[in-house]
């Protein structure tokens, strides 16, 4: 509801005359409001600080303290204008004496004065810099250490390692990129490798150690051979059981009945269909015999469902067909 009042102000902000329909108005709007909110804002914080700064000025910490014989850890940072924690290294070096008298430490004045009969010369460190010479382009180090451009710059940014620019080429420091690479070859005394397929044929999935460890040989990240091994279906981060069962359930195989196979084959072997989801996408019999997941094509459309035991594929797999495979394997 709107007032019917009509009162002339004169903005306290602006200076202009304006018309006001409340007697606690003061600004003629909301911009010269929010301006004046801020001007006492800042004028409150300018008036505390400096009242602050009166009172540590009327306070002289100095005057009350250069007549002591003693002084508190605090007083003696004040009276050498310095830290407590620089007091206490003055105390761990020996270079203070203190005593204790209740849960006051104490120091004499005369050492604190004696810290200074003994001026030492002081030196400032320099370090010389031996001058950046031989470069290698980028061109180079990809050609040499076979890696990519994206991953030079972002490791060179990672290891602080010297670049120059000319004719709008960058220029890598031989020696700094040298080092790095040295200190990631791999040890001379391995002769065999494993790939990421291989390391899954001998032991069935890929461990986070594995990754971790094709990474570091690579010279990448984790991240980045995690990134593979996710985006493949073929490769797999949980221990599947002897015999593994993948279940084609893409949209040709799910309307031949991959969904109630996949049932079947969970209620067949006694594998809880509960725990198995997108991070645990696995599910293994209790005896450690079976294991089963749903997979992607397995590019057998037209004679769904499909399933693969091992590397072997069964298609039109029916509930018949499903005992019979079952039971080859456990007599196998």
């Amino acid at each position: 509801m709107s007032s019917n009042l009509k009162i002339k102000r004169i903005c306290a902000w602006c200076g202009k005359e304006f018309i006001a329909q409340k007697t606690t108005t003061a600004c003629c709007s909301k911009q010269c409001a929010n301006a004046l909110y801020k001007k006492k804002k800042r004028d409150e914080a300018i008036k505390a600080n400096n009242q602050f700064v009166e009172k540590k000025i009327d306070e002289k910490p100095i005057e009350r303290i250069k007549d002591k014989p003693f002084l508190t850890i605090t007083e003696t940072a004040i009276y050498l204008g310095v830290t407590r924690p620089t007091v206490y290294g003055y105390i761990k070096r020996g270079e203070l004496k203190v005593t204790r008298l209740g849960f006051k430490y104490l120091l004499k004045k005369e050492d604190i004065d004696e810290l200074f009969n003994n001026p030492t010369e002081f030196h400032t460190p320099t370090k010389e810099k031996t001058p950046i010479t031989d470069f290698y382009t980028t061109a180079e180090v990809k050609e040499k250490y076979h890696v990519n451009e994206s991953w030079i710059f972002l490791v060179a940014k990672k290891n602080n390692i010297p670049r120059t620019f000319n004719r709008g080429k960058t220029y890598w420091s031989k020696k700094h990129v040298d080092a790095y690479f040295a200190k990631k070859a791999p040890d001379p005394d391995i002769t065999e490798w494993y790939s990421t397929q291989e390391i899954q044929k001998k032991f069935g999935f890929i461990s986070g150690d594995a990754i971790a460890w094709v990474g570091e040989k690579l010279n990448i990240s984790a991240a980045h051979v995690l990134g593979v091994v996710t985006f493949y279906p073929g490769l797999r981060q949980m221990c599947p059981g002897k015999n593994h069962i993948r279940v084609c359930r893409t949209l040709s195989c799910a309307m031949a009945g991959a969904d109630s196979l996949f049932d079947a084959i969970c209620t067949r072997l006694g594998i809880d269909k509960n725990g198995i989801d997108h991070h645990h996408p696995i599910g293994v019999s209790p005896d450690g015999l079976w294991s089963v997941e749903g997979v992607e094509c397995l590019a057998n459309c037209g004679f769904g469902p499909n399933m693969m035991v091992n590397d072997l594929l069964y298609e039109k797999v029916t509930p018949e067909v499903l005992e019979e495979v079952i039971a080859k394997y456990q007599t196998g």
